[in-house]
């Protein structure tokens, strides 16, 4: 006969094997890296819980994969952000995004805030977009789009 602290044993282990099954997939998520000269503010499907935060030069943003919108497959838009943390503009991704890919924003912008509202697609001609497997394999690159909208919530 097997002993009560055993069958203790044996039913606590059944109960973690129970849960683990039962708990939702591991997190997934995506990162924008942001290789220009400007600030921009990117977002992630123009949805409220998404992806959405100012990235400054050379810096990055990732979205945690519990969060609504982080799960992949979204689409990134991004708008530059000027000094006085006005925005202008709208572009992007033109691809979605993987689960665990990453997005990467080149090029340089010259324009000041006032060309940009003129004139964003001039604004943004230098910008290039790469979007990334998982498996860091390309799944589109090219200039980047114009979006009509930028980021917006």
């Amino acid at each position: 006969m097997i002993g009560s602290k055993t069958k203790a044993l044996w039913l606590g282990a059944a109960m973690i094997l129970c849960v683990s099954l039962l708990a939702p997939a591991m997190a997934q998520a995506y990162c924008v890296y942001n290789d220009t000269n400007v600030k921009l503010q990117v977002c992630g499907e123009l949805c409220s819980g998404c992806l959405s935060a100012i990235v400054d030069p050379g810096g990055h943003a990732c979205c945690p994969g519990d969060d609504r919108g982080c799960r992949g497959t979204t689409l990134i838009s991004f708008s530059i952000t000027y000094p006085d943390d006005t925005g202008c503009g709208g572009w992007s991704s033109h691809h979605k995004v993987d689960a665990h890919g990453w997005v990467s924003i080149r090029g340089s912008v010259h324009a000041t805030w006032r060309q940009c509202l003129d004139d964003p697609a001039k604004a943004g001609e230098n910008l290039t977009v790469t979007v990334y497997h998982s498996d860091g394999s390309i799944a589109w690159q090219g200039p980047a789009p114009r979006h009509s909208a930028g980021c917006m919530k």
